[in-house]
């Protein structure tokens, strides 16, 4: 009976705690967090490679509730189409000149920043107005700002004490550098000092600073008499180390393509972020491109102005390499006529090939167009090198479609994207400077790629392009609704490094360094006192065993 009431209360005990736990679901985490903000982007000039992908984070962002507004020129008010649910504002104005400021230059930004600035910041005045009127009645709650593309965002933003992002194709901060790491945006031309000599490592530490300051001074205080006619605060220029050292700044890059170093916490890397849908090939150009099979494209890019001299040495070694059989034709996408190119081009074979004849299809396998839909251009099975001018967006393209690349650059982090597809081993620099011969040799190589090295390193950063562009727009939104609903008076001090609070000495450790030294050299000195008296004792004891030493006519020298 016993026996049986036992087995009964078992029974009824396994019963209860299924019945309890099948009784009640799991429970969910809700955010709450949540309410609608109104941002605002601003970039008026620089291209696709410094809109698309910010505008991809901010359809995410709409996505989650949030009102958009896109601040521009005109020119640069076609990359929002696809967006129409977006308030794109045109200002008026006088567009940048970018084409003016870097035509037939290959150098730094610093060299080309004098007109750069002055025609962006032209109409400094009503944009600055414009946008303090839109913070005000449009309850802007934080502004994204194109760096170094969106003259009188950031002061806007500080001076109506909203939070600001900085965007960029690359980590141009004071915040994302190292000693060995050259990414100052006016003067950045080698990424690293690797490689670099002691004196050209010297000359890029303390001469071109000077320089860059002597040549900015005058342009800085152009803008800031600018900026005094529309009322705006004077401090901080958008070029200077110190200027948004407290202000998030994102980043549409990774390491691979940038050189690898500490990144500081203001500095969020959400890179690539590509579009993923693009425009399909024209049946004309599906048609060109399925007739050939080792096609080498060819782009600069929207703003690039190349030299006579430089179209000549490209189309040159072109034209050796598909006599030769590298490649079996050539596909170049260009805004420029016929009569911005050489003449003719003469091989060493002895054959003119007449330039104008190309621009009106005259040769089956030469094509020219004024327009390309490269994303699908790139992704054609009979494409296989890529000759660009190194713009972050192209190079993503590229690789995301694991083409091997050679680089002519013209500006800016162009100089850096060659050389790091010459290091990492996807392709090579087509330097400006390089004999026709060393470019024949170049574009050979490339194209032929003989042991498959080329190929095999493309192969393995297709998948890094890849991998990295799934959810670079999701982080991105994550990072701004971050700076919207955790921002204390505009900013973000939890991410200020805690050496901010502390004093230089302490910050370094160094006053522990220096006690350290002193404690060795203490240890160091009474050790040589030590030696010093055992000495002493040793020549005592020979003393007094009867040695011929008088031990206090023995002067030691103290150390």
């Amino acid at each position: 009976m016993k026996l049986n009431i036992c087995r009964l209360a078992t029974v009824i005990s396994v019963a209860s705690i299924f019945l309890c736990g099948t009784s009640y679901g799991k429970e969910t985490l809700v955010e709450d967090y949540f309410e609608p903000k109104h941002v605002m982007f601003m970039s008026t000039f620089g291209g696709s490679s410094h809109v698309n992908w910010v505008l991809s984070i901010l359809n995410e962002l709409s996505k989650r509730g949030h009102r958009i507004t896109y601040v521009t020129r005109e020119i640069q008010a076609k990359h929002a189409k696809q967006y129409p649910h977006f308030n794109t504002v045109i200002l008026k104005g006088k567009e940048t000149n970018m084409e003016g400021a870097f035509a037939q230059k290959h150098t730094a930004i610093l060299d080309a920043a004098g007109t750069l600035l002055k025609s962006g910041y032209h109409d400094f005045k009503s944009d600055y107005t414009a946008l303090r009127h839109m913070i005000k009645t449009e309850n802007i709650s934080a502004a994204v700002c194109g760096f170094a593309t969106a003259p009188g965002c950031f002061e806007a933003a500080r001076d109506s004490n909203i939070p600001y992002i900085l965007t960029s194709s690359y980590a141009a901060f004071p915040d994302a550098s190292a000693a060995y790491i050259n990414n100052h945006v006016l003067t950045m031309e080698n990424p690293t000092t690797y490689g670099l000599s002691f004196f050209k490592r010297f000359y890029d530490m303390f001469v071109i600073p000077v320089q860059a300051y002597l040549q900015m001074k005058p342009i800085g205080d152009w803008i800031n008499e600018r900026r005094r006619e529309a009322g705006c605060n004077i401090r901080d220029l958008e070029y200077e180390p110190w200027t948004h050292k407290n202000n998030i700044k994102l980043v549409n890059s990774l390491f691979g393509i940038e050189a690898a170093r500490p990144f500081g916490p203001l500095v969020e890397r959400v890179g690539p972020i590509m579009q993923r849908q693009y425009d399909p090939l024209t049946p004309d150009l599906k048609e060109y491109l399925d007739n050939h099979s080792r096609i080498l494209y060819i782009a600069f890019g929207q703003h690039a102005v190349a030299s006579i001299s430089d179209l000549q040495m490209i189309m040159t070694s072109v034209m050796e390499n598909v006599e030769r059989g590298v490649y079996d034709g050539f596909l170049w996408a260009s805004r420029k006529s016929s009569e911005t190119f050489p003449e003719e081009i003469k091989t060493s074979s002895g054959k003119i090939y007449r330039v104008k004849d190309m621009f009106e299809g005259k040769y089956s396998n030469l094509r020219f167009v004024s327009w390309a839909p490269q994303t699908a251009v790139l992704f054609h099975p009979s494409v296989n090198v890529f000759l660009t001018h190194g713009g972050a967006g192209s190079m993503y393209e590229a690789l995301y479609a694991g083409k091997r690349l050679v680089v002519f650059p013209f500006y800016g982090d162009q100089f850096l994207n060659a050389q790091n597809v010459k290091a990492t081993g996807l392709g090579d620099f087509l330097n400006p400077k390089l004999s026709q011969e060393e470019a024949n040799d170049m574009v050979k190589r490339v194209g032929l790629d003989v042991d498959g090295s080329i190929q095999q390193n493309v192969k393995r950063y297709k998948a890094l392009i890849q991998i990295h562009s799934r959810n670079g727009s999701i982080r991105g939104a994550d990072i701004i609704e971050e700076v919207l609903f955790v921002n204390k008076d505009a900013y973000l001090p939890y991410r200020y490094p805690v050496s901010r609070q502390m004093s230089f000495i302490k910050a370094r450790n160094l006053d522990l360094i220096a006690a350290a030294l002193v404690l060795f050299m203490g240890i160091i000195y009474s050790f040589v006192l030590l030696v010093k008296s055992a000495f002493h004792l040793m020549l005592a004891y020979i003393w007094q065993k009867g040695a011929p030493i008088d031990p206090t006519k023995i002067k030691l020298k103290t150390i």
